[in-house]
C-alpha cells in the first residue's frame, strides 16, 4: 500500500506561472485572494504580531477544568455518568480528521493506513475504530462516524475489506477534503503553477486544512442527516493520535449543557459552545498550538505554534491536543448566521462558511515531475525538479472565535487532560513522535496498565522485556469490570496474577498481544 518516498510528487507538465488564468472564474478569484493574503502575510511587520500576542494571556491554567487521573477502581458509569447520558441518548457524533498523508513519515499514502502498532501491525484506522467499536458495545449504542479523507472511495474500500473494523457500515460516512491552489514565488510576486493535461489547463493544488471540515459535512449532506438524528455533540478527533480515540470521555463527561465552575448552582452556569482538550506544556520547543485568552474580551482561542514565541515560564501554559467537542446547536446557529442572505442549499452555505476562516501559509518543498519536449523527436521526457511552494490551509480551531462572537452567552471552555495517557501523535519519520517512539510510548502505557492489575510477568518474563499491545477494553474498563467483561465475552474466567501464565493464543483471546521487546525500545 505504501511506497518509500522522501518528497511529495506532483505530476505536472513543464510548470509555468499563472500570470493570466482563464480556466474558471471562481478558481481565478480564489487564486487572486490567495495571492493577496500571502503578500499581506509576508509583508506583515513583526511588531504587529507582537502587539497581537501582548493582548493574549497564556497563563490560563487556573481558569480551566482539570480531569482526574484515571481511577480504575471505579466503574465506567461511575467515572463518566454525564458522558453515559450523552451516549445512551444517541446525542454524540464523531468526525475523524484523516485527510493527512504519510509524507512526513517517509511513505506515500493516507496516514490512516500507516501500520502503527508494533506487535500486530494494525493501521491507525484499525486502532481508532477498535476503540470506537468498544465504546459502542460498552454503552450499547451506535455512535455515527464521519471520516474526512482525500479519497473517500479508496478509504471506503479499505473499510469494506476489513469489515469496517467491527463498526456498522450504516453508521459510517466518508467525505472528501477540499483543495486550494499551491503558490510559488516568482520575480514579480506569488503565482499559481499551471499544468496541462491534454487540452485542459489547471493549477496544482493541495489539501486546504481541517478548517474546511464543517463545509465538507454540509456539502456531503452528513450535517443535515446528523441534525435529523438529534446529534447535539460533535467530537472532532485526529487520526494520528489514537490515544484519544474516538474522543475524550473526561471531556464529554464535563460537556453538559452548561460549563464550569461546576461548584455553582445550575442556574449560574454558562452554556458551552465548544470544549478544547488541552494539555500541560512540558517542552517550550514542542511544535504545538497554545491556548490563549484575550485580555479584553475574555475569549479563548488557539494560537498556531508558528505564531507564538514562549520564552518564559511554561508551567501555567496549555497546549492544544487537536481534539475538540462542539455543540451542534451552536454550530448550526453560526452556520445559519454566516450564510444569511444566501440562497438555501448546501453549496451556498458551504461557500459562505469557507469565506470566514483565515488562511495559514506554510512553505514546503515539493518535488514536481515535469515533462519536456525532446528535440527532433516529437516526444516528451520526464524530469523531476524541487520547488518551494506555499500551501494555504484553514484550521479547525479558527472556528472558536467565531462561535464566541456569535453568542456572548456561550463560552468556549477547556479541560486539561493527562498528556502521557492521551497525547502521543504519530507525525515524524525519526525522533519524537516517530513510529519507533510511538510504539515505545504505547508499550509503556500497556505495561503500566497490566502492572495496575497486579501483573508483573507473563509466562515468567518480566513485562519490561516484552512488547505489549492491549485491546481497547483495558483503556476504559475498571479492574473489576475487566473480569466481568471477559467472562461475558469469552465465557471463561481470567485471574490477573503476578505471573500471568497463559498460552499466546489464549492471551490474544483476552486482548493481550505480546512479542519479545526490542532492546532499543
Amino acid at each position: 500500500m505504501f511506497i518509500e518516498n522522501k518528497k511529495l510528487f506532483l505530476r505536472s507538465q513543464s510548470p509555468f506561472w499563472a500570470k493570466k488564468f482563464d480556466c474558471c472564474g471562481v478558481e481565478a478569484r480564489t487564486i487572486a485572494q490567495l495571492q493577496k493574503s500571502l503578500e499581506n502575510a509576508c509583508n506583515q511587520q513583526a511588531n504587529v504580531v507582537e502587539v497581537f500576542l501582548q493582548n493574549m494571556d497564556f497563563n490560563i491554567l487556573d481558569s480551566t477544568l482539570s480531569s482526574l487521573d484515571e481511577d480504575y477502581s471505579r466503574s465506567l458509569s461511575q467515572r463518566y455518568p454525564f458522558a453515559e447520558q450523552w451516549l445512551t441518548n444517541h446525542k454524540v457524533g464523531v468526525v475523524l480528521l484523516a485527510a493527512g498523508q504519510s509524507t512526513r513519515l517517509g511513505l506515500m499514502g493516507p496516514k490512516g493506513l500507516f501500520p502503527a502498532s508494533s506487535v500486530r501491525g494494525c493501521s491507525l484506522f484499525d486502532l481508532f475504530c477498535a476503540k470506537h467499536a468498544f465504546l459502542e458495545k460498552a454503552f450499547s449504542v451506535n455512535i455515527p462516524l464521519a471520516v474526512l479523507c482525500q479519497d473517500p472511495c479508496a478509504i471506503q474500500s479499505y473499510f469494506d475489506e476489513n469489515d469496517y473494523f467491527g463498526l456498522d457500515a450504516k453508521n459510517v460516512d466518508f467525505f472528501s477534503q477540499s483543495e486550494l491552489p499551491l503558490l510559488g514565488e516568482d520575480v514579480d510576486g506569488y503565482k499559481a503553477i499551471l499544468k496541462r493535461d491534454k487540452d485542459s489547463v489547471r493549477c496544482l493544488k493541495g489539501p486546504d486544512g481541517n478548517g474546511a471540515v464543517f463545509a465538507g459535512l454540509l456539502r456531503s449532506g452528513i450535517w443535515d442527516k446528523w441534525l435529523e438524528m438529534g446529534i447535539e455533540v460533535v467530537a472532532s478527533s485526529l487520526i494520528d493520535n489514537p490515544l484519544m480515540a474516538p474522543f475524550s470521555l473526561p471531556a464529554l463527561n464535563c460537556f453538559t449543557e452548561s460549563w464550569a465552575p461546576f461548584d455553582l448552582p445550575n442556574d449560574q452556569r454558562v452554556p458551552c459552545s465548544a470544549m478544547i482538550c488541552a494539555l500541560p506544556c512540558t517542552d517550550p520547543d514542542e511544535k504545538v498550538g497554545l491556548l490563549g485568552r484575550d485580555r479584553v474580551s475574555g475569549e479563548l482561542s488557539v494560537i498556531e505554534y508558528g505564531q507564538h514565541h514562549q520564552d518564559g515560564n511554561m508551567e501555567s501554559c496549555l497546549a492544544n491536543s487537536g481534539a475538540i467537542l462542539w455543540s451542534a446547536r451552536a454550530l448550526n446557529a453560526l452556520f445559519n448566521d454566516l450564510s444569511c442572505g444566501k440562497e438555501p442549499g448546501c453549496t451556498q452555505r458551504e461557500a459562505a462558511l469557507s469565506s470566514h476562516l483565515p488562511w495559514h501559509f506554510a512553505k514546503r518543498r515539493y518535488r514536481v515531475e515535469i515533462f519536456k519536449e525532446r528535440f527532433n523527436e516529437g516526444s516528451q521526457k520526464s524530469v523531476q525538479e524541487e520547488m518551494d511552494l506555499f500551501k494555504a490551509e484553514t484550521f479547525i480551531f479558527d472556528w472558536l472565535p467565531l462561535l464566541q462572537q456569535a453568542s456572548k452567552k456561550q463560552k468556549v471552555s477547556a479541560i486539561v487532560l493527562d498528556k502521557k495517557r492521551t497525547f502521543y501523535p504519530l507525525k515524524n519519520k525519526e525522533g519524537a513522535y516517530s513510529p519507533k517512539t510511538f510504539a515505545a510510548h504505547l508499550c509503556q502505557l500497556n505495561r503500566l496498565r497490566l502492572h495496575d492489575l497486579g501483573v508483573e510477568r507473563i509466562n515468567g518474563t518480566l513485562l519490561s522485556q516484552l512488547n505489549i499491545e492491549l485491546a481497547p477494553q483495558f483503556d476504559f474498563l475498571s479492574n473489576d469490570e475487566l473480569k466481568s467483561w471477559f467472562q461475558a465475552q469469552r465465557c471463561e474466567p481470567i485471574e490477573f496474577t503476578a505471573d500471568l501464565c497463559l498460552e499466546t493464543d489464549m492471551l490474544a483471546r483476552f486482548g493481550i498481544h505480546i512479542a519479545p521487546s526490542n532492546k532499543s525500545m
